[in-house]
């Protein structure tokens, strides 16, 4: 703004308190970027700062001290909640998003996830993903269970976001022998069994085994111990009822 009345040797006066955008100019004058005095050079002396524009860089100066306060804490916080995610196994993440795209409420995968005769009463795509998390949740947990259970995983998961983990791939470098090969028949017969009684309806145990002797022997170990005890279990019924 001038200081006072700016007259030139053309005769051109700018009157005083004019507002003018202007930029420094060398050490003693400033030039006048638009309006209708742009090109002009005009002396430091003859102008002072427009106090209203002054309060104005300092408000913009001070939002933009709190906006990069604002990103530093949004980067914080992203970090922390980062820190707090969980792992799931993928095919319960699956399940978990699953559920949410059919508009179940965290509390609503907890309580549903929960009962199995709820669990019969939903549609079978919804049904799967309730028995995956269910399952997930009773065999990761236990009363003498270290660190997190399979309950606090998965709330922990629903509150605080999760990250998928990828199963290791393992295969091992020798061949069962015949008494291992025995034993994993044996523990899957039992199962077989509870899961027929109503010990295990959902068949926890079998699916379990099922995994070990797909890790330990493959695809034809476990062609092995299904179709053996399957049949041993038959031959066994047929002879009580004879």
């Amino acid at each position: 703004m001038t200081a006072r009345d700016v007259k030139f040797i053309s005769g051109y006066t700018i009157p005083m308190e004019t507002i003018l955008p202007v930029k420094d100019e060398g050490e003693y004058m400033v030039f006048v970027t638009s309006g209708p005095y742009e090109g002009l050079r005009i002396n430091k002396n003859d102008i002072c700062p427009f106090p209203l524009y002054q309060e104005l860089l300092q408000r913009r100066e001070e939002v933009a001290e709190l906006m990069r306060e604002r990103e530093q804490l949004r980067r914080e916080l992203a970090e922390v909640r980062e820190a707090k995610k969980v792992m799931l196994p993928r095919e319960v993440a699956e399940a978990v998003e699953n559920l949410r795209n059919c508009d179940f409420s965290d509390y609503g995968i907890i309580i549903e996830s929960h009962v199995i005769s709820s669990i019969m009463k939903w549609p079978l795509g919804i049904a799967k993903s309730l028995k995956t998390i269910r399952k997930f949740t009773y065999q990761n947990t236990g009363e003498d269970a270290v660190g997190d259970s399979g309950a606090d995983l998965l709330l922990k998961a629903l509150v605080n976001g999760y990250t998928i983990e990828e199963p290791q791939t393992f295969q091992t470098n020798r061949k069962l022998d015949h008494s291992e090969i025995r034993a994993i028949r044996r523990w899957y017969e039992g199962a077989l069994l509870r899961e027929k009684d109503g010990t295990d309806p959902d068949g926890f145990a079998k699916e379990a085994i099922e995994e070990v002797a797909l890790y330990l022997g493959g695809a034809e170990l476990l062609k092995d111990i299904s179709g053996f005890c399957k049949t041993q279990l038959e031959r066994e019924q047929a002879a009580q009822s004879g």
